[in-house]
């Protein structure tokens, strides 16, 4: 039980980094688009 106790926490600090990182990937593809688009 003490071993999931301490995994929890940082499984959840590993997903919200993650989830940032899709975030942010996310954008930069749409702002890379859209800035691909208008010099087309």
């Amino acid at each position: 039980m003490m071993m999931i106790s301490s995994l929890v926490p940082q499984y959840c600090s590993f997903y919200t980094v993650r989830t940032q990182i899709l975030k942010l990937l996310i954008s930069e593809c749409w702002s890379f688009n859209l800035i691909t688009q208008k010099f087309r």
